[in-house]
């Protein structure tokens, strides 16, 4: 069985910022965001899975959107676990990397290989994240991402895991992505297309995979493991 942990990143500048006239294009965490992603990585390390008599979450990967704050927020994390993370450019949020001012769409091409290098030098960078970006959206495109486009990058996505899942014995993936993106993924996992399922920062949902490609949801939204204030 292949137990997926999706995991929305920690508040980001721009989910605390109600202007959109002041938004970034790759905006990171928020003092809040840091300590939210913080506390999940210690309740991934020490804490109860649900109930379970073990103690952990027994996490063998953790792959990561390309997106300056789920990058941060895996850097938190894997301070607690054992883990080098992988970065998987196909889990970034609808949209890429793009604000939306009252002048229009504007794109950028995210974070550089050496940058992502440099901030980053434990994570596994994939050969998408070059010297010019990741993001291939024209910076004078006038459009954004299209929910069937997200659609079609959630499947790929789950059928990697339904491989995954057919090939392998107990195993724990985490994925550390974004709200939009995680609810369509979920849809396609659970064959739900009508159900909205939504993330606070940092928030953790669980789908279990069996090797019949079968997928059913244990929990969703977990955020148990922080203080009342810290929830965005």
């Amino acid at each position: 069985m292949l137990r997926v942990y999706l995991i929305r990143h920690g508040q980001s500048e721009n989910n605390a910022e109600p202007d959109f006239e002041k938004h970034q294009f790759d905006p990171p965490l928020t003092k809040i965001g840091v300590t939210q992603s913080q506390a999940l990585g210690e309740h991934l390390k020490h804490g109860s899975d649900n109930g379970a008599l073990r103690y952990g979450y027994m996490i063998d990967a953790i792959h990561t959107s390309p997106q300056l704050r789920a990058l941060q927020t895996t850097a938190e994390i894997v301070k607690f676990l054992d883990i080098r993370p992988e970065i998987k450019t196909r889990i970034h949020e609808r949209g890429g990397v793009v604000v939306m001012t009252r002048k229009g769409i504007l794109h950028d091409a995210g974070l550089t290989r050496s940058q992502v290098v440099n901030q980053f030098p434990t994570f596994k960078v994939p050969y998408q994240i070059t010297a010019s970006g990741w993001w291939r959206a024209s910076a004078s495109s006038d459009t954004i991402e299209s929910n069937d486009d997200v659609i079609v990058r959630a499947r790929v996505v789950a059928n990697e895991l339904f491989i995954k899942a057919r090939s392998m014995n107990e195993h724990g993936i985490a994925l550390v992505s974004h709200g939009t993106f995680i609810n369509f993924l979920m849809q396609v996992l659970l064959n739900d297309p009508h159900n909205k399922y939504l993330h606070s920062n940092a928030g953790l949902s669980r789908i279990d995979i069996n090797r019949s490609a079968k997928a059913k949801l244990r929990y969703t939204n977990h955020t148990n493991y922080l203080d009342n204030q810290w929830i965005t």
